[in-house]
């Protein structure tokens, strides 16, 4: 724990926690149309005082945008991250626990799925499915952990 209070750390924690109070402040605090509100006479204005980050080439506001973004970014990462635990957790306990055939059995379906370029996996899902369907984030959840059961289990904890 002591090596999360350092200065980095609490930076880090910091920029974590403004960025989940925003994700769910900004849609209770932000009118919805300010996201999507089009300007055209403030087309592709430089950062100001009335347009904190500038505006886009329709003349939206980029920091209503990306205030609002956030709740969706933060939704899709936490949803890959649950599905890579539900996924994951279960298959690392199992392959650590009986090693031998299991172990190498599951050490290759991983070994598998790793060799699938992610951001190309990801484009096809994303390309062949609804884009507000929830199972968005499944490329990544399937794909973004190694399994590192085999050095856990050298541990002399394990």
């Amino acid at each position: 724990m002591r090596r999360f209070l350092t200065a980095k750390g609490l930076i880090g924690a910091t920029l974590v926690i403004v960025m989940f109070l925003t994700a769910i402040a900004a849609p209770l605090v932000i009118p919805a149309d300010f996201g999507t509100r089009m300007t055209m006479t403030a087309r592709l204005r430089p950062p100001s005082a009335l347009h904190w980050l500038g505006t886009d080439q329709l003349g939206r506001d980029l920091f209503y945008r990306v205030m609002l973004g956030a709740r969706t970014s933060l939704s899709i990462a936490s949803a890959a991250v649950l599905m890579s635990l539900i996924l994951g957790l279960p298959l690392g306990m199992v392959a650590g626990f009986y090693r031998g055939r299991i172990d190498n059995a599951l050490m290759r379906l991983v070994d598998t799925l790793l060799s699938f370029p992610v951001l190309l996996l990801a484009l096809t899902s994303a390309r062949c499915s609804d884009p507000a369907c929830p199972t968005q984030p499944l490329p990544s959840a399937l794909l973004s952990r190694r399994s590192s059961h085999a050095s856990c289990a050298a541990k002399p904890f394990a």
